[in-house]
């Protein structure tokens, strides 16, 4: 009986002139939306309601005070010829955000009481390091300076930070011992 009569009344629709079609439409599609509209606002009020706003503070804190404690950077060997220094490092971002890391003039060695600037920083290929080190990745490189003398050093990356929170400048610093780094490279496979 049901579907008798609901086909009764599309029919009933059906015939009914054109204009009278369309206001029954959009008087439809408005009581919809108005119902849809206020299970949103009903539904949003709920969650507002169960918010728990004692942590958000807190929360900040803990996040800065985490990423401050992480080592993105790291130096895996170290390769003297001639006058020139290669330290082979690689940049690991566990985050969920991505990591600018130091121009080449914010990055600094120092041995021997001086502190020295990289002349170059490349990729593993020779081609130009990469600025932006992606979430959830890790990119080799070379960092090239003049030779120095000393066994132990201190290099230093400053003025990295993550893309969602670039007010929150970045250092890390990285002690050295550079006659025990001088080892021969290991073949990958």
């Amino acid at each position: 009986m049901k579907i008798n009569s609901f086909q009764g009344l599309v029919g009933h629709l059906q015939k009914q002139p054109y204009d009278t079609r369309v206001r029954i439409m959009w008087g439809t599609v408005g009581i919809v939306a108005v119902i849809l509209f206020v299970l949103w606002v009903l539904n949003l009020k709920s969650t507002i309601s169960h918010l728990d706003t004692s942590d958000l503070i807190k929360s900040g804190a803990t996040q800065a005070a985490s990423i401050a404690q992480v080592s993105y950077a790291a130096v895996e060997r170290v390769e003297i010829s001639g006058n020139i220094l290669k330290l082979y490092f690689n940049f690991n971002n566990p985050s969920d955000d991505i990591l600018n890391i130091s121009k080449l003039s914010d990055i600094s060695i120092l041995v021997g009481g001086k502190q020295v600037t990289p002349t170059q920083m490349t990729d593993r290929q020779g081609q130009q390091f990469v600025r932006k080190v992606l979430s959830h990745t890790q990119n080799f490189g070379i960092l090239t300076f003049p030779e120095t003398d000393g066994n132990s050093a201190e290099l230093s990356f400053n003025q990295m930070f993550f893309e969602k929170t670039p007010d929150q400048v970045l250092s890390q610093k990285i002690d050295l011992d550079l006659k025990k780094l001088q080892t021969k490279a290991n073949l990958r496979n």
